[in-house]
């Protein structure tokens, strides 16, 4: 059976992105999770969900301070991701996948 308390946990996530884009509709939201993940998340189990979603929040959050700025930076250990070009940016860090790419402008 599988664990219910990671109800609260994936909703309080959700609720973290959606109130940063309050004028999304759910199903805006959800697809645009998607589209982040590039997974067909039919068989995906709620933990990799829920890791998906954090990431998301961490995007969002980096976004936010790429704003305030100019670079991205690993929020743990405060590394600046790599400028692969005028627009993506890379991860340098042990934290996230080394296939993540984040783009701006």
């Amino acid at each position: 059976m599988r664990d219910p308390k990671r109800i609260k946990r994936i909703l309080k996530l959700i609720e973290k992105i959606w109130t940063k884009y309050p004028d999304l509709r759910l199903g805006q939201l959800l697809q645009n999770f998607a589209g982040f993940t590039r997974k067909d998340n039919w068989n995906v189990e709620d933990d990799t969900t829920e890791s998906f979603l954090k990431g998301y929040v961490d995007m969002l959050t980096m976004q936010e301070h790429f704003k305030k700025t100019g670079e991205f930076v690993c929020f743990k250990c405060k590394i600046p991701f790599k400028k692969l070009d005028k627009h993506t940016f890379q991860p340098d860090c042990k934290h996230y996948n080394k296939d993540l790419r984040l783009s701006v402008g």
